[in-house]
């Protein structure tokens, strides 16, 4: 079965559960305003720099993602972890995001991943019909995580896979390496009302509760890391703007913005050979059954 969303070329075989039309297919799973950004800044993305592409490599690896045969990529973006879950020998892949842009462009490059703009609240696909559901830096930025989890639990099948990748480490601790940018960031951090900065719509809930209130089994954590070379300031700061952080940077005032720019970008040149080093935990726990 292929199902055509405007100018998304979608591959759901007998996975589809609801007949999708292109009003249903635009609703998204996070609170406006992070969709209209990630749309935006869906044709940077992870460009300047592998930032996903190599969180992705890790995350294949650490879940052992070959595996599995069908997979689903809640929250995909580009498709980086559907395209690994692909090279890892994986049959049936698809991605899903609430961001149109970022599944036109992952459809263009004609790859075998089926692709759908998706609620990730509201996924549209039968009980029971993937051996693995996995998603990347969405499940803290989505305003109801609960609900989200429970669909990919209800997606998953018995004995199934469900894993999130969320930044930060498994155990909570800080990074055993100095980073220059975390305190120039922590210092604007005073110009948000909520004092943070998070995206609209985001949340401070537990990925390990999340899975364990779910109802699944085995459940563990384990960190991955980053290491990707910077050539100089303005490197940085275009991959740092071309992705989810970015929304940090447009939420400040004009010139806090112009100011934190300067200050980002002349902390970066001062240190030759400067690495962006980043950690993410990968939760995951299996469903319940045979």
């Amino acid at each position: 079965m292929t199902l055509c969303l405007g100018s998304v070329l979608v591959r759901f075989g007998h996975l589809i559960r609801l007949p999708i039309s292109v009003a249903d297919a635009t609703v998204v799973g996070m609170a406006g305003d992070p969709v209209l950004y990630f749309n935006d800044v869906a044709d940077r993305y992870d460009e300047a720099a592998p930032f996903f592409a190599s969180f992705a490599r890790e995350t294949a690896t650490a879940l052992g993602i070959g595996r599995f045969a069908e997979v689903l990529d809640v929250g995909a973006g580009r498709g980086a972890l559907a395209k690994e879950a692909l090279t890892h020998g994986c049959t049936e892949v698809i991605a899903v995001d609430a961001a149109p842009r970022m599944m036109q462009l992952l459809a263009r490059e004609r790859t075998r991943i089926g692709t759908a703009v998706m609620d990730a609240q509201r996924l549209a696909f039968r009980d029971l019909a993937f051996d693995a559901v996995v998603s990347a830096f969405v499940i803290h930025i989505v305003p109801d995580p609960q609900q989200v989890m429970r669909e990919m639990v209800r997606v998953v099948r018995s004995s199934g896979l469900v894993a999130v990748v969320v930044p930060g480490r498994a155990d909570d601790l800080p990074d055993p390496w100095d980073d220059p940018i975390r305190p120039i960031v922590n210092d604007f951090r005073r110009h948000f009302a909520d004092g943070h900065g998070r995206h609209a719509g985001g949340n401070y809930a537990d990925e390990e509760a999340l899975l364990l209130e779910a109802g699944l089994r085995d459940v563990q954590g384990v960190t991955v890391e980053v290491r990707l070379p910077v050539s100089n300031g303005e490197h940085y700061w275009q991959w740092l703007t071309s992705h989810g952080a970015g929304a940090f940077t447009q939420g400040l005032p004009g010139t806090a913005r112009s100011e934190f720019r300067r200050r980002v970008t002349a902390a970066v040149d001062e240190r030759p050979g400067f690495c962006i080093r980043r950690s993410a935990a990968v939760w995951c726990g299996r469903r319940h059954g045979r």
